[in-house]
């Protein structure tokens, strides 16, 4: 399979510095959220020019202030209309291209949606960080790390499985003595903006039957 090349940001229609500034925005994103795919990055692409459109204005009106400090006026000069209602008109397209890209509060972005660009984010993690490995194993079907060494692989026993299950041992025992609750271990299992403990429930459902986590839960409650 061919290679992906990667999106070049062109930044047209700004100018030297505000295609530096956007640029450089524009790199933010890509480093904070999972958005590979071409149509994305136009999109994308388009929100850093309205952005950078955004901070233009906004630098007009901070000039048009400062001349006004300056003047003799006692009144202050006050600010075009039509550079306030561009101002308005810019964020609103702003707002709908980040609400396109799924970058807005997680309460206006659909859950499953959310959920699938957080999975996507942390196998590009993976990808670009080859120090370390997560894999079953083949004899016993358990997760387990290999961290590499400098002359071979060095196998250890992964601290956030549970068998083959992804699982946060000390947050469940903070749980199961109702130190914290069923949401706040899955904000901890899944990433702060979970608004569902669906994956907690799955995860109690899955290990009912298995002894050891059973006796892990009991020896927790006891210590309640």
């Amino acid at each position: 399979m061919a290679k992906k090349e990667k999106y070049v940001f062109k930044g047209t229609g700004l100018t030297t510095k505000e295609r530096r500034w956007a640029k450089s925005r524009f790199d933010d994103y890509q480093d904070n959220y999972y958005i590979d795919n071409f149509s994305d990055n136009q999109l994308l692409e388009e929100l850093v020019f309205f952005e950078t459109l955004q901070k233009r204005y906004k630098e007009t009106i901070e000039k048009i202030s400062k001349s006004s400090v300056n003047s003799e006026d006692k009144e202050p000069i006050t600010i075009p209309p039509k550079i306030l209602d561009a101002l308005k008109d810019n964020l609103n397209q702003i707002l709908s291209l980040k609400k396109q890209l799924g970058l807005l509060n997680q309460e206006d972005v659909d859950e499953s949606k959310a959920e699938k660009q957080k999975m996507k984010k942390f196998r590009k993690w993976c990808d670009e960080n080859q120090l370390s490995r997560e894999v079953k194993c083949p004899h016993c079907s358990k997760m387990i790390l290999l961290k590499m060494r400098t002359e071979k692989y060095d196998v250890h026993g992964h601290s956030f499985f549970w068998d083959k299950y992804f699982l946060n041992k000390p947050a469940f025992k903070l749980f199961f003595e109702n130190k914290i609750t069923k949401l706040e271990l899955a904000k901890i299992m899944l990433g702060e903006d979970t608004t569902i403990a669906d994956y907690i429930d799955w995860i109690l459902n899955k290990l009912e039957d298995n002894i050891k986590f059973q006796e892990f839960k009991k020896r927790c409650l006891n210590q309640k």
